[in-house]
């Protein structure tokens, strides 16, 4: 009986370890605006049903800063037609690693779009899916970190 009591001991002592432990692994999984800062290359690539049968791809850089601030630069193919691009805006990060962006599109000086997307980080905030909320359009991103903001 004794090693009974004393296998059971140990087992919810392991246990109440374990369970201890787990808040502090659960915190490490949660993203914020902080962490997303860096730089990212990303590709675009979608259609605007809205517009007959455009075909719509860009490749890009963009830096997210602490703030939440985004400054980049992109090359975009509308239906094949090429534009270079400034993009500015501002993101949002949640715990739960979903966040929204909004994405100034610029040739020159002169602002030529604005797009809603929902993101979400994954690969511990390396990675960033996205999808452009345009009525109209069928766009999905791809971003994928390429350094951090204090490298």
């Amino acid at each position: 009986m004794r090693a009974d009591s004393m296998k059971i001991a140990v087992g919810m002592g392991l246990f109440a370890m374990l369970v201890g432990f787990a808040p502090a692994h659960a915190r490490s999984r949660s993203c914020s605006q902080e962490s997303a800062a860096g730089t990212y290359g990303y590709t675009n690539s979608g259609s605007i049903p809205a517009l007959g049968v455009f075909a719509f791809v860009s490749v890009g850089q963009a830096t997210l800063d602490a703030a939440g601030t985004i400054s980049g630069n992109q090359t975009t193919s509308l239906n094949g037609a090429i534009a270079h691009e400034r993009i500015t805006g501002s993101f949002t990060v949640n715990a739960d690693c979903t966040g929204t962006a909004v994405v100034n599109v610029f040739h020159g000086d002169t602002l030529v779009r604005t797009s809603l997307l929902d993101i979400v980080f994954v690969d511990n905030q390396n990675e960033i899916r996205a999808i452009i909320l345009s009525a109209g359009t069928a766009i999905s991103g791809s971003l994928r970190r390429l350094s951090r903001a204090d490298d």
